[in-house]
């Protein structure tokens, strides 16, 4: 039996008579992404997060950022046509978003790559939480424009490689001797690896990624002379990442993707004040399997506070001429059982004294606001 399909067959079982049920229109998660966005902050100075979709989240504490991702392109997809960066996105929504050049205090030319990293400030690091292209297909060029070191497994450089031939000499801003691609793991011996970024710890943690018969066709990693534009399953999946970012006594834990994650909760230890969960595709998922992970995150990470991401139509542009800066919104997906999976996370977080909250779009917010003692 091929190995793909023998990787497929649980997942294509755990996901049995998708093709039967006519997908929800998520209306109840459509009304609470209205009624239970979490504020919008003016103090930039402090621990802060903007989000814009899938899972494209930066961390800036007013010196210092890290981005989660990058993805701005947000192209159509489908099993036919091909995709590739899109660089005026890119462009604008890096504005939008309020990315900063890499500086290195005190040695304004020394780049990021050889900076002591509590002199990080600016844009310093990019995580691409795994290979596809809705998470790491924009990653390098945004590196490129801006500075900053590109956390990338060998798929990760592979796919650089692939967007600097691509954005060609169209990109007048792009310093490609500035980006800085360094490995998630050594040789995968490891599961979790930490580095400083500023005043913040940041800490990866591998992670399987979400389990379905579709994903299986994007496993593996990219070949060495992967070209853009590429198929829908051309960029494949490499090494999948969840992050802690912590800060003080403050920690921020990012979940992209993940099948399972209780399993990577209880073997590191993880404690996170607030978690930024993945949900696209758990709405599929048995009632028992949500139960235990947002009960692993509420009980065993100690989570108060559990923000929704990787929700929406990530097909839907968003910057750019034709857009309203100042008005973005997403659109909730209508494939993903949203509200089947709002229900189970209400049930737990209200269980263990814990709330669901979603970010502004954009906008600057204090992820812990409201929960500090």
């Amino acid at each position: 039996m091929p190995r793909i399909l023998k990787r497929a067959i649980p997942c294509l079982l755990a996901l049995a008579g998708l093709a039967l049920v006519l997908p929800s229109c998520s209306n109840e998660f459509r009304k609470r992404v209205e009624t239970d966005t979490l504020p919008v902050t003016e103090d930039k100075e402090r621990f802060t997060v903007k989000f814009s979709g899938v899972s494209t989240i930066l961390v800036d504490d007013g010196r210092t950022q890290v981005l989660i991702d990058g993805y701005f392109s947000r192209v159509h997809r489908s099993l036919f046509n091909t995709m590739a960066p899109d660089l005026e996105q890119i462009v604008a929504g890096s504005d939008a978003l309020g990315i900063r050049d890499f500086e290195c205090i005190n040695a304004v030319a020394e780049p990021a790559n050889t900076c002591a990293s509590r002199q990080y400030s600016g844009l310093s690091v990019i995580i691409p939480a795994h290979g596809h292209y809705d998470h790491a297909m924009d990653s390098a060029i945004v590196a490129a424009r801006h500075g900053a070191i590109l956390l990338a497994d060998e798929s990760g450089r592979d796919l650089r490689a692939a967007a600097r031939t691509f954005v060609g000499d169209n990109c007048d801003d792009c310093d490609w001797d500035r980006v800085a691609p360094s490995e998630y793991f050594d040789s995968g011996a490891q599961n979790a690896r930490s580095f400083g970024a500023g005043s913040f710890k940041i800490t990866l943690y591998r992670t399987e990624h979400f389990c379905s018969f579709i994903t299986e066709f994007g496993a593996g990693n990219n070949p060495e002379d992967i070209v853009l534009p590429t198929s829908l399953f051309g960029m494949k999946e490499g090494v999948a990442v969840s992050i802690l970012v912590e800060q003080g006594d403050k920690g921020l834990l990012i979940v992209p993707s993940s099948n399972a994650f209780e399993t990577v909760v209880a073997e590191h230890g993880i404690k996170a004040d607030v978690v930024m969960m993945g949900i696209g595709g758990n709405g599929w998922k048995s009632k028992s399997y949500l139960e235990n992970v947002f009960t692993s995150l509420a009980e065993e990470a100690g989570a108060k506070r559990i923000i929704p991401i990787h929700w929406d139509k990530d097909s839907t542009k968003l910057f750019g001429e034709g857009h309203d800066s100042q008005n973005v919104q997403l659109e909730p997906s209508a494939i993903m059982r949203l509200d089947r999976t709002l229900a189970v996370m209400d049930s737990v977080t209200q269980e263990f004294a814990a709330d669901v909250g979603f970010a502004p779009v954009i906008d600057a917010f204090d992820p812990f606001a409201g929960i500090d003692s």
